[in-house]
């Protein structure tokens, strides 16, 4: 199946739809209407029934808007390896609590969490 790329870049109150591989622009007036658009398009220039296509759009956004988006991917990545980090001590602060002797009802008593969670816990 083929795949075009659509790139999407807003000009004034419109969004300027392009297809490279077709060499040609049509025109959308809101961010959901881009790939229908382009589809359209598509379809039109090549005969070609939608369903025989996919396409992926290109967003090209205003240089501090791309600034702020890559700032949140590195802060959500970071998040993440954070949030894994945590889970690792967490895990770890329980099979601690195991070898000083508590049981999985009293490490969940203690974690918050159920026996069940707490024998998952020294078990992982």
């Amino acid at each position: 199946m083929k795949t075009y790329t659509v790139t999407a870049e807003r000009a004034g109150t419109a969004w300027h739809v392009r297809v490279p591989e077709l060499n040609r622009l049509t025109q959308a007036r809101w961010a959901s209407e881009v790939e229908g658009m382009a589809r359209d398009l598509i379809e039109a220039m090549t005969d070609a029934d939608q369903d025989s296509f996919d396409t992926v759009v290109r967003w090209q956004l205003p240089e501090n808007a791309e600034r702020h988006l890559e700032r949140s991917r590195e802060l959500a990545k970071a998040a993440a390896a954070a949030q894994e980090e945590g889970a690792a001590e967490y895990r770890l602060a329980a099979k601690a609590l195991h070898d000083e002797g508590l049981g999985s009802t009293e490490i969940g008593r203690v974690l918050g969490v159920s026996r069940q969670r707490a024998n998952q816990l020294i078990s992982s």
